[in-house]
C-alpha cells in the first residue's frame, strides 16, 4: 500500500499514459511499492546528482492484461 497522494499520482500518470499508448514503443511495469521506495529514495538525494540503476527480474513478467491494455501502435517486441 502507497500514500494516498502517490496513488493519485499514480492513477493520473496511467490514465494520461492509457490515452497515450499509441506514442510509446515499450513498456516498464514498477509495483506501487517500488515506485514509491524510487521516489522518497529520489527525494532525499536532492539537490545531489540522482543515478538510479534497475536490476530487472526476467522471472517476473508483466501482468499480460496490463501489457495488452497499455500496448500502443508503436510497440516493438523485446526491446526489454
Amino acid at each position: 500500500m502507497v500514500e494516498a497522494w502517490l496513488e493519485e499520482l499514480m492513477v493520473t500518470y496511467n490514465q494520461e499514459s492509457y490515452a497515450s499508448r499509441d506514442s510509446y514503443t515499450a513498456q516498464i511495469h514498477l509495483p506501487g511499492h517500488l515506485f514509491e521506495k524510487l521516489v522518497w529514495w529520489a527525494l532525499q538525494a536532492l539537490p545531489d546528482e540522482i543515478l538510479v540503476g534497475m536490476d530487472i527480474n526476467s522471472e517476473a513478467p508483466h501482468n499480460q492484461e496490463v501489457e495488452l491494455k497499455f500496448r500502443g501502435s508503436e510497440h516493438t517486441e523485446g526491446l526489454f
